[in-house]
């Protein structure tokens, strides 16, 4: 399989600094988001969270059968 050779461009800080996003910052409008997607941000955030204890209880559960293993054998 042939190696595919990827040039990587370096970007200045200037080149953000003077995008257009970055000039007209001060002039965006303040918009609130709405109960829509407000409620979906939170909904989001909540499973990331439910996500995380989970692996967490997972990393858990492993360490625990393998000091159970590591008992049993000594």
């Amino acid at each position: 399989m042939e190696k595919m050779a990827f040039k990587v461009k370096t970007v200045s800080v200037s080149f953000f600094a003077d995008h257009p996003w970055i000039q007209n910052a001060k002039k965006a409008p303040n918009v609130p988001l709405g109960d829509i997607v407000r409620s979906r941000l939170k909904q989001f955030s909540m499973m990331n969270r439910l996500k995380k204890k989970a692996l967490r209880v997972s990393v858990a559960s492993h360490f625990f059968q393998m000091s159970l293993y590591f008992c049993l054998e000594l």
